[in-house]
């Protein structure tokens, strides 16, 4: 066992000996504060991961309905487009156009599917403002901490407190 020193040793009164000195509080609240930002941080970082996995998967379906609907739509425009001119009296090129113009009004509509479920995906904004109210909460208690340490009174500032 490590012997300690007495409170007449440390220069401090008797009851020091059992209250945590400034400089162990401050190295407590560096560490403390150290490991909640490193805390913090790694959860944006989930945060974006997981929203990039969403929004890549999002394309690959928006993707994969174009190339299927390509394949499907070449081989029905050809029966359309034979069927519709023959129905025409031999107008193959009117029917082609007709064809046309719903292929695209389809097209479009899948095209906007996709987009607005890749616009559903939420933004992030847990940990990035809890972050940010971290920084505003931690700089307004060296504040305080830096007034009282040179004596002066803080004024109050119950809106940067953290709940």
């Amino acid at each position: 066992m490590a012997p300690t020193s007495s409170p007449a040793q440390d220069g401090g009164s008797p009851g020091a000996a059992e209250a945590p000195s400034i400089t162990g509080l401050l190295k407590r609240l560096g560490n403390e504060t150290g490991d909640l930002v490193r805390a913090e941080v790694a959860l944006a970082k989930l945060e974006f991961r997981e929203l990039a996995r969403q929004a890549a998967l999002d394309g690959v379906k928006v993707g994969a309905a174009a190339a299927l609907a390509m394949v499907g739509v070449a081989a029905l425009v050809a029966a359309g487009v034979l069927a519709l001119g023959d129905v025409l009296g031999g107008r193959y090129a009117l029917a082609a156009v007709a064809v046309g113009v719903v292929l695209l009004v389809v097209g479009g509509l899948l095209a906007r599917s996709g987009i607005r479920s890749m616009a559903r995906v939420a933004a992030p904004g847990g940990a990035l403002t809890s972050l940010k109210e971290n920084r505003r909460w931690a700089a307004g208690e060296l504040q305080d901490l830096r007034q009282e340490l040179r004596g002066r009174p803080q004024p109050e500032r119950a809106a940067l407190e953290k709940p």
